[in-house]
């Protein structure tokens, strides 16, 4: 029982190794993704201003649909980032739960 209980909370510890590098990456794709809708929302500010007034209806509704599209990207984002976040609470119940049970196992070992 012991290796058993030793095995499940390292398997458990090493999942959350996983998923904290996997936290880590996505937090910084949504910056980078902020970075890139920043820069895109100037660029077509510059665009607008400098274009023909013709041509300004386009660009300015360009402009608008991208940032619909930017904020339904980022609201999915933050329901990955919530998901991801649960899965990590779990994990840490799971190692609390793992680590009782090598403490339990280890404690009969000895009064036996």
């Amino acid at each position: 029982m012991d290796v058993t209980s030793k095995m499940q909370l390292e398997a458990i510890q090493q999942e959350q190794s996983i998923l904290k590098q996997e936290i880590k990456m996505f937090q910084q794709q949504q910056e980078a993704f902020f970075q890139l809708q920043k820069q895109e929302d100037r660029l077509y500010t510059e665009l607008i201003d400098t274009s023909a007034p013709e041509e300004r209806i386009f660009f300015r509704n360009k402009g608008e649909d991208n940032r619909y599209l930017a904020k339904k990207a980022q609201n999915q984002l933050r329901e990955q980032e919530k998901q991801l976040e649960q899965r990590k609470k779990e994990l840490t119940t799971q190692e609390l739960e793992a680590e009782r049970m090598y403490r339990e196992a280890q404690r009969i070992e000895k009064e036996e």
